[in-house]
C-alpha cells in the first residue's frame, strides 16, 4: 500500500510538536518545510558570522522526526549548558559546517538529517539567506524577527515581505504538488509561518494543489506579532498570503493552568478567543483540547537554557503532540 504524503510548512518549535506525533502515525510520507528568516538564539549568531539561512528550525525539526535514543539523534540535539556555552546547539554547528563542507545549506540539511537517523525529510523552505520585514500602518519598516517583535511603539503591521527575494526550491515546490494533505502548523504568525509563505512559488504550488489544507491554530497571542488576534484574525492573515482557502482549522478549546498564564502575561501573552462569528462556509473549525498537560514545574524544567542577551520565545503553553496525531489521523481516511 502506498503511504499517504504529509506535507507541514511552519517554523521550529509549534512544527516539531506536530511532526513528534505524526511520526508515530504508520503509512506516512512525512514532508517538513522549514522557514529560515529566524535571527534570534544562536541561530540568529550563524547567521550573522557565515551568511546562511537560519538552521535552527531546521535542526528542530530533525529532532522532531528521529529516534531521540539513538545516540547520534542526541549529538544532533545536544545542548550546551554551561558557563558561556549555555544555549548553544551542536546539531546547527553541524549544520552550518556541513553548509561549508557542501556548499549547499539545503544539501546540509539532508546530511545532518541522515546523520540523525531521520524517517521523512525536513526542508529549507529555500537555501536564500533574508530576512522578514514588516511595513506597518504609519509607513515605518521593520527588518528581522526579534526587531519586529520588539518594536516599540506597537504600530500594527500593515504587510509583511521578504527584505531580499527568496525562491522555493524545487524539490519544496515538488513536494507541494504531489501532496494529499498540506498541514501549516503552529507557530510565530508573522515570522516563522507568513516568512516561509513568502518564499517565492510556495503559495503559488499551495494554491493549485488538490490537497486538503488543514492550519493548526496556535493557542496564545505573540506579544508584537498577534496582540488581540482572534481565530478569525489568525485565519485571515494566512490567507491573504496564500491562493486559497483552508479547508479545516484545528483550535484547542481548553483553558491553560493559572500558573502558566501568569508567566505568559509578563510576556503579553493571551489565550486566543474563539470568536462567535467564525466563518464556517468555507471553513471546517474542529474545537478539541489540544493542551499538552504537564505540570508547570514539569514544564519550566524542559525550557531551553538561554544565553546570555539571547532572544529566545516561551514555549510552555503548547500542543500536545499525541492528541493533535490522533485528531489529524481521521483526516487521512478522508
Amino acid at each position: 500500500m502506498s503511504k499517504k504524503k504529509v506535507v507541514c510548512i511552519g517554523g521550529g518549535t509549534g512544527q516539531a510538536s506536530i511532526l513528534s506525533g505524526l511520526k508515530k502515525i504508520e503509512g506516512l510520507d512525512l514532508v517538513s518545510i522549514v522557514g529560515v528568516t529566524d535571527n534570534g538564539g544562536y541561530s540568529g549568531l550563524i547567521r550573522e558570522a557565515m551568511g546562511i539561512p537560519q538552521p535552527g528550525d531546521s535542526r528542530n525539526c530533525i529532532g522532531a522526526l528521529c529516534d531521540s535514543e539513538l545516540l547520534q539523534a542526541k549529538l544532533v540535539n545536544y545542548r550546551f549548558t554551561e558557563g558561556s556555552l549555555s544555549g548553544i546547539s551542536l546539531g546547527n554547528l553541524i549544520i552550518a559546517a556541513l553548509t561549508r563542507i557542501t556548499g549547499d545549506f539545503s544539501q546540509a540539511i539532508k546530511e545532518t538529517a541522515k546523520l540523525a537517523g531521520v524517517v521523512g525529510k525536513v526542508l529549507p523552505v529555500s537555501t536564500h539567506s533574508t530576512h522578514i520585514c514588516a511595513e506597518l500602518v504609519d509607513n515605518t519598516i521593520v527588518q528581522g524577527e526579534w526587531e519586529i517583535i520588539k518594536r516599540e511603539p506597537r504600530t500594527r503591521i500593515k504587510r509583511l515581505f521578504l527584505k531580499d527575494e527568496a525562491y522555493a526550491t524545487q524539490e519544496v515546490i515538488n513536494e507541494i504538488e504531489s501532496a494529499e494533505l498540506i498541514i501549516i502548523c503552529p507557530g510565530s504568525l508573522c515570522t516563522a509561518i507568513v516568512s516561509a509563505l513568502l518564499a517565492k512559488g510556495l503559495s503559488e504550488a499551495i494554491g493549485k494543489s488538490k490537497a486538503k489544507l488543514i492550519y493548526i491554530c496556535n493557542i496564545m497571542t505573540q506579544e508584537g506579532q498577534t496582540d488581540d488576534f482572534t481565530v478569525s484574525d489568525h485565519i485571515n492573515f494566512i490567507q491573504e498570503y496564500i491562493q486559497r482557502n483552508i479547508d479545516y482549522v484545528i483550535v484547542n478549546n481548553n483553558n491553560p493552568s493559572t500558573d502558566l498564564l501568569v508567566d505568559y502575561e509578563k510576556e503579553n501573552s493571551y489565550p486566543i478567543v474563539i470568536d462567535a462569528h467564525l466563518d464556517r462556509s468555507k471553513t471546517q473549525i474542529v474545537l478539541e483540547d489540544l493542551l499538552l498537560n504537564l505540570d508547570y514545574e514539569s514544564l519550566k524544567k524542559e525550557e531551553r537554557p538561554r544565553g546570555e542577551n539571547m532572544h529566545v520565545g516561551n514555549h510552555l503553553i503548547r500542543h500536545d503532540p499525541e492528541k493533535l496525531a490522533n485528531i489529524l489521523n481521521k483526516f487521512f481516511d478522508k
